[in-house]
Order: C-alpha cells, then sequence, then structure tokens
C-alpha cells in the first residue's frame, strides 16, 4: 500500500459496542470523502480492569495493537481516549497519549489542553432528560447510574445532574448517585441503587449499555417496571436504546457525526496553530421508558421549538419544517454513505412527493383513489431501502404530526384513519421484514465463524497451506478484503510484560472477494510495515481493521480487514476463532514433528537393537528375527535355502600380536567378505564374538557349492590386496533346507556349525603372510 494518500489512525475499544460502531462509520464516511486512508485500531480499556463477567483473561492482547500503531507511518492519529481510558485517571491516559511524538492527536470523548479534541456536549442533551423527568413525569427521587470517577464525560454529566438537581429545588443524596463503568455490566451498582433508595421513582444512566444492565434488574425485581411504576432514561441513543423494552428514552449523542467530524476536520487541524476543541451537539429523543405514550409530539417539540407544545401548536409547522428534521445535515452525512450521489436525491425527492400527495387529500375525486396514490408514494419510499438506516422512530414522529394536522384540516376522520393505517402497515411489514432478514443473516453469519476452527480440523493438516478455509469463510462473511499475517513461530506475551514481536511478519494468504491468494514465497516484511506492503489495496475506500491473531498467551501474527460498517461488529469474534484455529494447527503441527522424531528415535533404536554396532550388518537379534520371517512366511513355503556358519579363524591370535584395533578390523573384514559373497536380498549377520552367519533362498544356478566358491574367492581378493601382514581367513558351514513352518532356526545353525567344524581342522597354521624369523 505504498501510495501517498493520508493514513489515519483510530483507536476505539470493542466494535460490538453501539457507538464505537457508530463512530468508526462515521470516520469511514469522511475518510472516502477525502480520499484517505483510515486504519481503525478495535483494541480493549487500556489497563483490561473493567466489570466484563465474561471477559476472557487474554483480552490483554487486544491492545498490542495500540502498540503497533505507535510504529506505523501515520499522519494523523485520533485516540477514543474517554472510552479506552475509560478506567484510568487523567493523567494516566495523557500520558498513553503522549506515547506519540511527532504524530498530531485528535482526542475523542475527552479534552486536553495541548490535543485536538471532539466530544459531545454532555451538558444540554442531558439537562433537558432531566428536566423531561422532573416536570413532565413529576420525578423526585431521581438516581443516577454514573460512569468510572476517573472518566471525563462520566464527572461532567454526573455534575449535569448535581446542577439539574439543585436547579430544581430538589436534594442532591449521595446514596442515590452510583458508579458503573459505561459497560452493560452494572447489575451489581443498579441493585446497590434500589435497596438503598425506597422511594425512588426515576433512573438516569449516563449511557445506553448500562441502562441495559438496569433493565434486568428492575425485570428480575417484581417490583419495578419501566416506564409504568418508574421512569428510565439513558444517554447516547445508540443500537440498545431501541433493542430494549419499553423503548428507552435518551439523550442523542451522535456518535456517527462526531466519527464523521473528527476526519472530516483533519486537514483543517493540520493546518492550525493551537489545538481546537469540538462539540458535538445533543438532544433529547422520547421513547417509552421515561413514561410518555405520545412520544411523537413530546420528541417533535424538543426538536422544532425546544419547549413543550401542543398538538395544535405542532401542525402548524410545514413540510419544509418536516423534511429539514429528516434530513438535517447530521442526518444527511449518515444517508449519503449508504445512498450515494444521485441516490440520496431520488430519495429527498421521493419523501417531497409523499407529503405533496399527503396533503393534496382534497384534489382526489374519490377516497380509494387517495389512498392508491398514499400507498404508491410510501412504497416507493421503501424500496430504495432507506428506513433500514432512517430511524423509524423519527418517520413516525412525522407521521403521527402529518396525520393529526391532517385531521383537523379535514372532516372526514375514517378515511383519513384508513389511509394512516395503511401507512403504518406498509411500514412495519417492512420493518418485520427487515428484522427477519437481519436475524437470518446474524444466524448465518455466526454459522460461518464458529465453522472456521472446524473447516481447518477437517483439512488434517498442519502446513500453511491447510488455513485456506479460513479466508473461504471471510469471502463467505461478505469481508471485501482481508490479509493474514503470521510469525514464523507463536509470540509469548504474557499479562503485565510488554510484548516484543519477532523481527518479521510474512503474509500467508490474501483474499478479495472470492479470490484467495496463498503466498508460498518469501513476504516477510517488519511487524510495523504493513502500509508500505504493496500487496495491501485501498483503492475501495473503505478501512483498515487491525486485529491481532492470539490464544491464550500466544501471538500468531495479525489479521487486517476491510469490510463495511455493518461487519465491524463480528471482527474480534473473527479473530478469536482464527487464533483458536491457528492455536490448534500448531499443536498439530507440533504433535507431527514429535511424531517425526519418534519415529526417526524408533528406527535409531531398531537399528540399534539389531545391527552389530562395529560391522553394522545384524547382530544376532536381527539375523534371527529377519530370517525366521523369512523361512515362516506362506508364500515361500517350498523354496529352498541355504544358512551359513561362518567362523573367524585366529581371531585370538591377531588380537594378541597386533592389537585389538586390527582384531576389530579383522572381524569388520569377515563382514564385508560375507556381505560382498551375497546378494543384497540375503542376509548377514554376526551373532557372536568371532561367529557370523548368512542366509540366502536358493533360485536359478545358485548351490551350495557355487556360494562356498564366491565366499572363498572373495576372502582371496581381499587378501591379496590388504596390506595388513596377516591373513584374514574364515571357516565356513553350509546347510541346506526346505522353508516351513516345522523349521527351527537355532537347529539347522546347529547342522552348519558342525559342518563348519570340519572345515576347522584344515584351516591355516599360521596367520602370518611372511612368517617371522
Amino acid at each position: 500500500m505504498s501510495n501517498p494518500k493520508l493514513n489515519i489512525g483510530l483507536y476505539v475499544s470493542n466494535l460490538v459496542d453501539g457507538s464505537v460502531y457508530s463512530l468508526c462509520s462515521g470516520a469511514s464516511s469522511a475518510a472516502k470523502e477525502l480520499g484517505a486512508n483510515l486504519i481503525i485500531f478495535p483494541g480493549m480499556h487500556l489497563n483490561g480492569d473493567y466489570n466484563d463477567p465474561l471477559k476472557s483473561p487474554y483480552y490483554y492482547q487486544y491492545n498490542t495493537i495500540y502498540d503497533l500503531g505507535r510504529k506505523l507511518d501515520l499522519d494523523f492519529l485520533i485516540i477514543m481516549a474517554g472510552i479506552i481510558g475509560n478506567t484510568l485517571s487523567n493523567e494516566e491516559t495523557l500520558k498513553f497519549i503522549e506515547q506519540f511524538p511527532g504524530v498530531p492527536v485528535l482526542t475523542i470523548a475527552a479534552e486536553y489542553e495541548q490535543f485536538h479534541s471532539i466530544r459531545l456536549d454532555n451538558k444540554t442533551g442531558l439537562k433537558k432528560a432531566l428536566n423531561h423527568l422532573i416536570h413532565r413525569h413529576n420525578c423526585r427521587n431521581i438516581g443516577f447510574v454514573s460512569g468510572s470517577r476517573l472518566n471525563s464525560d462520566a464527572e461532567e454529566r454526573r455534575n449535569v445532574y448535581v446542577e439539574t438537581m439543585l436547579e430544581n429545588g430538589l436534594p442532591v443524596d449521595k446514596n442515590l448517585i452510583v458508579y458503573g463503568d459505561f459497560s452493560e455490566n452494572s447489575d451489581s451498582v443498579v441493585t446497590e441503587l434500589l435497596n438503598d433508595n425506597d422511594q425512588i421513582d426515576a433512573i438516569c444512566f449516563a449511557n445506553d449499555e448500562m441502562a441495559k444492565g438496569g433493565y434486568r434488574v428492575l425485570n428480575k425485581s417484581g417490583k419495578y417496571k419501566p416506564g409504568k411504576n418508574i421512569s428510565v432514561v439513558g444517554f447516547d441513543n445508540s443500537r440498545t436504546a431501541v433493542e430494549l423494552y419499553p423503548l428507552l428514552t435518551t439523550v442523542n449523542a451522535d456518535n456517527f457525526q462526531m466519527g464523521y467530524k473528527a476526519v472530516s476536520k483533519i486537514p483543517e487541524l493540520l493546518k492550525a496553530e493551537k489545538p481546537q476543541h469540538m462539540l458535538i451537539p445533543t438532544n433529547l429523543v422520547v421513547r417509552n421508558s421515561c413514561g410518555c405514550k405520545n412520544t411523537s409530539y413530546e420528541n417533535l417539540s424538543y426538536i422544532f421549538a425546544d419547549t413543550k407544545l401542543s398538538k395544535a401548536q405542532l401542525a402548524e409547522y410545514s413540510t419544509e419544517d418536516y423534511m429539514n428534521y429528516l434530513f438535517r445535515e447530521s442526518s444527511a452525512v449518515k444517508y449519503r454513505k449508504y445512498f450515494p450521489g444521485s441516490e440520496y436525491d431520488s430519495i429527498v425527492q421521493l419523501f417531497k412527493n409523499f407529503f405533496e400527495i399527503v396533503f393534496d387529500y382534497r384534489s382526489f375525486m374519490k377516497p380509494k383513489h387517495y389512498r392508491k396514490a398514499v400507498q404508491i408514494a410510501v412504497q416507493n419510499i421503501i424500496s430504495t431501502g432507506i428506513l433500514s438506516v432512517m430511524p423509524t422512530d423519527e418517520v413516525y414522529n412525522i407521521i403521527d404530526t402529518v396525520q393529526y394536522k391532517l385531521s383537523t384540516e379535514n372532516t372526514n376522520d375514517y378515511e383519513i384513519g384508513l389511509v394512516f393505517s395503511q401507512i403504518y402497515r406498509e411500514i412495519s411489514t417492512f420493518n418485520h421484514t427487515s428484522r427477519r432478514r437481519e436475524l437470518k443473516e446474524t444466524i448465518n453469519s455466526d454459522t460461518i465463524i464458529n465453522c472456521i476452527v472446524n473447516d481447518v480440523i477437517i483439512t488434517g493438516e498442519a502446513s500453511k497451506q491447510s488455513l485456506r478455509p479460513i479466508m473461504t469463510r471471510l469471502s463467505a462473511l461478505g469481508i471485501e478484503k482481508s490479509y493474514m499475517y503470521l510469525f514464523d513461530a507463536p509470540a509469548e506475551h504474557k499479562e503485565g510484560t510488554k510484548f516484543t514481536p519477532p523481527e518479521s511478519i510474512s503474509l500467508i494468504y490474501s483474499q478479495h472477494g472470492e479470490e484467495i491468494r496463498y503466498y508460498s514465497e518469501d513476504n516477510r516484511i517488519t511487524p510495523y510495515g504493513f502500509l508500505n506492503d504493496k500487496h495491501l489495496d485501498t483503492e475501495d475506500g473503505l478501512p483498515l481493521i487491525i486485529t491481532p491473531l492470539f490464544s491464550n498467551e500466544e501471538i500468531y501474527g495479525t489479521l487486517i480487514c476491510s469490510a463495511r460498517p455493518d461487519l465491524y461488529q463480528y471482527i474480534n469474534k473473527v479473530g478469536i476463532q482464527i487464533g483458536t484455529a491457528l492455536k490448534y494447527n500448531s499443536i498439530l503441527r507440533n504433535l507431527q514433528s514429535l511424531l517425526a522424531t519418534e519415529k526417526e528415535n524408533s528406527r535409531n533404536f531398531e537399528k540399534i537393537s539389531k545391527y552389530d554396532e562395529l560391522t553394522g550388518i545384524f547382530n544376532r537379534r536381527g539375523y534371527f528375527d529377519n530370517v525366521d520371517a523369512v523361512i515362516h512366511n506362506p508364500v515361500n513355503k517350498g523354496k529352498n535355502a541355504i544358512v551359513v556358519f561362518a567362523d573367524m579363524d585366529s581371531l585370538k591370535s591377531v588380537n594378541d600380536q597386533f592389537g585389538h584395533d586390527d582384531g576389530d578390523f579383522a572381524l569388520k573384514s569377515i563382514a564385508n567378505i560375507l556381505t560382498h559373497s551375497f546378494r543384497t536380498t540375503d542376509i548377514v549377520g554376526r551373532i557372536g564374538g568371532d561367529e557370523f552367519a548368512a542366509f540366502a533362498l536358493l533360485g536359478g544356478t545358485d548351490n551350495m557349492n557355487h556360494i562356498l566358491n564366491r565366499i572363498n574367492k572373495t576372502m582371496e581378493s581381499f587378501n591379496d590386496t590388504c596390506d595388513k601382514p596377516y591373513y584374514v581367513n574364515m571357516s565356513v558351514g553350509i546347510y541346506p533346507f526346505v522353508c516351513g513352518n516345522d523349521i527351527v532356526l537355532g537347529d539347522i545353525l546347529e547342522k552348519a556349525d558342525e559342518i563348519l567344524y570340519q572345515q576347522k581342522k584344515i584351516k591355516r597354521k599360521s596367520i602370518l603372510k611372511v612368517p617371522k624369523n
């Protein structure tokens, strides 16, 4: 990826978190517009000390990618400091940020005077939410579930709570404030809050994730029901808010807009002479958890007038006001990401057409013609897919108001009711179908991811080529591009220690859509050389997401993915599965290596146990095992064979006169003479100190005399050419027999030994070639 594009790093926490997902999505959209490379580093909290009962003890491995980012050639770095430093003090988080000298930094959800920053306007939206509880629902004992005491966003929201309570003349009881950690695992602190406050009538959560845990506690209590006898509000307006029931009233913190603005402002920030600090506005989103029923009117009151309006007052707003609400700048940025160029313009026009038709009720001759026209207008909007991105409650806010406005202007309430029932039915059908499709896609995605380990196991191989099924699954998941880099061997990294990666890492596989490529040649780069790797393709404008591949204390390498925002939530899960598959692959490779070593050791042991160390031919055990196997093999039954018993002449004399080295030389020479006198298929062994034996199946012209002559000639030839002053001779006995199950090798060797004994009587009197005087 060697090009002049701007390289922007984005440090975030878990991509499964709705607010993180939205922020990354907005950042991705802005980076594409800038023509910049966005590299996302999804780690975890910096010290890993947060309340998550499902948290793996090895989650600290994710934060090794923060170290990786320090060494990459980044032009600008955005750090979600308020989240990844959630449980650290400002000083500790600042120390982390200062580890990137020479790289311009912008912090998100935390502000430091020496760095650029962007954060939410915590005050405006939260104050509206609290005043809504106090004045609209007459709440007096409002509990507050704060984030960490160390987190600046949490502190600011807590201060807004205290300030608003005091402004309304309500006491601030310390028992009404408890501290979570911005995660959904707030069950224990919410339980504490309820136990300490019998008269509690509302709970304000500092973010939506903690409200999820709060709902669990309230529903289990048997005493409290959100939206009924206790009001609940959150903060963020994340996906969690519309997944809870009743739907969560919350403060809309536009994380998409925050991510978009953080990246889009980079060209200006690079030229800025001093740090710039930006705020993202917030506003109240009323749903049912606070106790409101007609939420559409409540929401539009806050949007249009920032105060409670009557239905009649809301009816005075025009189509232009509705369009400005639906396609306000922060929303339009998001919609253009999914519907670029003329697609977005067409959608805007379809909404205008819808409003024109709806308000043109009187021009239709018959009500059924009006209903049909409205139905077609709604179906045209639905067919674009915009309602899968546009918040449904915002659409309903407008439709409710439009219905009321038409009802006040026309007397035929029944016909208008039919039309709007039809509109709601069309949208509900679309939402139901969409939810079923999303559920099916989620199940399908989970199935694909869960198959990664199984696919690698099924191959039964330990080579790196056997990892191909991983890339096939990533393609099936819908990931556009992915790159798997692996170390030559797993690198150990224990918690609390600094990770030092190996000197190099290799690209093993790349995946572009359905095209998968294995790199067999050496593709080593430094562990920090990703951005300069020629194989990395960023031309599609999608961000690169970097995640470590690990299992327990071993890190195997790095996965780099290029994917659509809706797939971000799966990246960590994919990484865990791949890490497990690599662990299996590593274990299998080690096992195969051990088996190969064991086989080699077994072969060596076999050689040691069956071969004579001095001569290299079979020893007694080796000779007997191999000859017995041939004699008793059913294939050889009835075949003629011989055994040879040989005994070296005068070994003691050689040892006495010339030394044991010469004695060893003579024994090895006898072994060589016998080996060269027989075929490679015959069997020769040393069965005692100076005793040797041989075995051969007879075939063709072979007979005992031929074999004996061959031995004598080979021995004579050896002595003629050997420069030793003594003869190397042996006496030989040959015994013929017929192979069969009744043959006992020891018995027939005794027969050969008897014949050998006769040969001993005619051996040389002296071993010396030239007798000594």
